[in-house]
């Protein structure tokens, strides 16, 4: 069996309150969710069950704020925030964010960074929800990232198939950034903004033979 490097930072706690961008890949990077024209991301069905499911997301877990997401052909980047406190947000310009370093990354591979735009797949979403909820989340049991993106996935995958794609795999577990400081956050948020205006020299563009 091939050794597969690990995507998680081994030590580090995924369910504190920290900022985190992700990118969760089609099989075999196949396209699924529909095509880039004239640097705009055009969903398909598929592509519109993966943007929906975002939002649905958020509703489920009121401690999870997504600042910017974006739905492209074979992949989806989410950067989004486990939050306890409002003043802990990212949004509020804290050069630091959960950690008190200013490097960004978690010791696997980075993921290079670029996105999309409005009326494509991505969202500027900000919360998007009821904030009051915030005061029953201390009471809540905290999932961790990969436990969020295991729903995420799950939910996707089988409102995808209902929807008759059963062809439809995500690429086994995702990758992750920590994002450290506002200067990666900035960063991380403008690549995803522009994602589909480089959809040609993305790392992720070409379809590859095997998992």
């Amino acid at each position: 069996m091939k050794n597969r490097k690990r995507n998680r930072l081994a030590g580090f706690d995924y369910s504190s309150p920290g900022v985190y961008f992700l990118t969760l890949c089609c099989k075999n990077r196949i396209h699924h969710f529909g095509y880039v024209e004239n640097n705009e991301m055009i969903l398909n069905e598929c592509g519109e069950i993966a943007s929906q499911q975002i939002d649905w997301l958020v509703h489920q877990y009121p401690y999870l704020l997504i600042h910017n997401f974006v739905v492209m052909p074979n992949h989806v980047h989410i950067l989004c925030e486990i939050f306890i406190d409002e003043s802990d947000s990212v949004g509020t310009g804290r050069d630091d964010v959960g950690t008190g370093r200013d490097d960004v990354g978690t010791g696997r591979d980075d993921v290079e960074t670029g996105r999309n735009d409005v009326g494509t797949g991505r969202n500027d979403v900000g919360t998007g929800r009821d904030l009051s909820l915030r005061r029953d989340i201390q009471f809540k049991k905290i999932k961790s990232i990969s436990e969020l993106m295991g729903a995420y996935q799950t939910t996707t995958s089988k409102k995808i198939h209902l929807a008759g794609n059963l062809e439809f795999k995500w690429q086994r577990s995702f990758y992750d950034n920590i994002v450290r400081n506002s200067d990666a956050f900035n960063q991380i948020n403008n690549y995803i903004t522009e994602n589909p205006s480089k959809w040609k020299e993305d790392l992720f563009h070409n379809p590859i033979s095997s998992d």
